[in-house]
């Protein structure tokens, strides 16, 4: 074979290669494709499992019947009991202001405050003793003229006369000087009475909440120069709303003084309890809440007679928390307020452990608490749990609030 036949040899053999490589891919998918059929239709499909639908997880309370004494907690406002304008009855100027009449000084009952200047109430009196003196022995002269008045008209009429002119006999003049006599101790007594109130003292055991007065100043006959609020007690006064006010004290009823209240104020990381009693409702509501009030009295609010270390007065306009034990509700279940829903319905697991809704027939309520009195029984799981789209009949999974 010579040299051309060699050369057409080896271009028939790259021709073939040629052709191999090009359909080499091809047969290799076709081949990869038909092994994967060949695989799936050996491979047995995996069984389906049932999972069963345990339903939804929630927390439920027992329901049991109980006797509850409602109990209204609120907070309320200090007030005075005792609250006194110091206003002098006379006028005059001031000579000298007691040390403790001063703002958030305590005073006793009849302790001086000050004193006004007395000279010219000294004088006013010494001018109606006088004054009375000379009318009460105005009055003698004309009871000893009437008396022998009345003798030389006997003698010289007989006893059973009667002359036509009465000051004959000094009658008008005897009404007259009795009158005088009359007026002038009314006088003198005036002048006594504002002689004692140049010195103005305080009416009852008193704290001095405001004044404003200084020794030589000039203070007039009713002006106000201070305030002083009694120290034995003070008020409390609660906002209730009517029905509150109807849990403790019936319709038709007067209050019940005997009625304990707690009242505590909160300081630092405690509080420090008072006791007080619930002492009569205010006649009109508040304006701006329309609330009924309620008003509670606690004695020594000061601690003068009784102080416990670490506990704070109680002050006027400060807010404190208050607890009033009202009246019994009989037969009703205890829930948690969030046993409510919608404000109108209790969410009851039936013991196949369906949902079950039923109206809440609620007796009472507050903070933390709503109370049943119909449509649940003893025993019966309450859920407290809230659920989104909660439906009648929807399964439940329970944990019972209180089981071990």
């Amino acid at each position: 074979m010579g040299v051309a036949g060699t050369i057409w040899t080896e271009k028939k053999m790259n021709k073939k290669k040629a052709i191999l490589k090009f359909f080499l891919p091809f047969v290799v998918i076709i081949l990869g494709w038909a092994g994967m059929q060949l695989f799936i239709g050996l491979k047995k499909p995996p069984k389906k499992v049932e999972h069963e639908h345990l339903g939804i997880l929630v927390e439920a309370v027992e329901a049991h019947r109980v006797n509850h004494r409602v109990v209204i907690s609120e907070t309320g406002e200090v007030k005075a009991r005792k609250e006194v304008a110091i206003t002098p009855e006379v006028t005059g100027k001031v000579v000298w202001v007691s040390p403790g009449f001063e703002r958030g000084r305590f005073v006793k009952k009849g302790q001086e405050l000050f004193r006004i200047e007395r000279i010219n109430f000294e004088a006013e009196v010494a001018k109606r003793e006088k004054e009375l003196k000379d009318a009460e022995l105005n009055l003698e002269e004309i009871r000893s003229k009437a008396e022998i008045a009345r003798q030389e008209w006997k003698g010289l009429h007989g006893r059973r006369a009667i002359p036509k002119n009465p000051l004959v006999l000094y009658g008008p003049q005897l009404k007259a000087a009795r009158a005088r006599v009359k007026a002038d101790r009314f006088m003198l007594k005036k002048a006594l009475y504002d002689l004692r109130h140049t010195t103005l003292r305080a009416p009852f055991p008193a704290v001095i909440l405001k004044e404003d007065i200084e020794v030589g100043r000039f203070v007039r006959s009713g002006e106000n120069v201070g305030i002083i609020v009694g120290t034995e007690s003070v008020e409390i006064e609660v906002p209730l709303s009517l029905k509150e006010a109807l849990y403790l004290v019936p319709p038709g009823e007067n209050v019940n003084k005997g009625i304990s209240a707690t009242v505590s104020i909160g300081a630092g990381d405690g509080f420090f309890p008072w006791s007080g009693v619930l002492d009569r409702f205010l006649p009109d509501v508040d304006q701006a809440a329309r609330l009924e009030r309620a008003i509670l009295v606690v004695q020594d609010p000061y601690q003068l007679k009784k102080r416990i270390p670490g506990r704070p007065d109680l002050r006027i306009g400060q807010f404190v928390e208050v607890r009033i034990p009202g009246r019994v509700l009989k037969d009703v279940i205890p829930l948690p307020a969030k046993a409510l829903k919608d404000e109108q319905s209790i969410w009851v697991a039936t013991p196949e452990h369906r949902l079950h809704i039923v109206p809440a027939d609620v007796a009472y309520r507050d903070k933390s608490q709503i109370f049943i009195k119909g449509g649940i029984k003893d025993g019966d799981l309450v859920v407290i749990s809230n659920i989104s789209g909660a439906a009648e009949g929807m399964r439940l999974r329970l944990v019972v609030k209180g089981d071990s």
